[in-house]
């Protein structure tokens, strides 16, 4: 089912997060505001935060990851853990025929960003990476002037990261 087809049934897409860290906490929060979106459950090994986030979204908690991935149903799967996890929960989470939303970048190295591309194509779902900053309004409209060639020709862009994420 896509998205088009969730929206139009009045079906909620169904989702679920594993990892509660600051970025998991605000695919927490977003998932929690859309109105087409059911937050189901979240999955972290840090069972205080865990708690304290499922109180406060009343939604289910999960220590282990693939319990949660056996027990519920879902759309899709936010994966916000560090980034040397990512591999082996995307994996996980791919062949129990999970659609995935993980976080940047993919994986540590190009073999495992292949073999997670391969394996979501196998097994026929979706898996997709959390290039935020690609929906950032002033993002956008840089994108807008650049085709529109009111900046030029384009040699370099350097950015310097403000806000509250390292």
């Amino acid at each position: 089912m896509d998205y088009n087809d969730t929206v139009t049934n009045e079906r909620k897409l169904r989702v679920a997060v594993i990892g509660i860290g600051a970025m998991g906490r605000n695919h927490v929060r977003v998932y929690s505001e859309l109105d087409n979106v059911e937050l189901v459950a979240i999955a972290d090994s840090n069972q205080i935060e865990l708690e304290k986030l499922g109180k406060k979204y009343k939604i289910k908690t999960y220590l282990d990851y693939k319990e949660m991935v056996a027990v519920e149903k879902f759309d899709v799967i936010s994966i916000v853990v560090p980034t040397i996890l990512h591999h082996r929960i995307a994996m996980d989470c791919l062949n129990a025929g999970v659609n995935i939303l993980v976080e940047k970048p993919i994986a540590l190295n190009i073999s495992e960003a292949r073999e997670l591309i391969e394996t979501a194509e196998k097994n026929g779902v979706k898996l997709t990476i959390g290039h935020i900053e690609r929906f950032n309004p002033a993002v956008q409209e840089l994108k807008r002037r650049i085709n529109l060639g009111e900046i030029g020709k384009v040699y370099e862009i350097v950015v310097k990261r403000i806000g509250p994420f390292p």
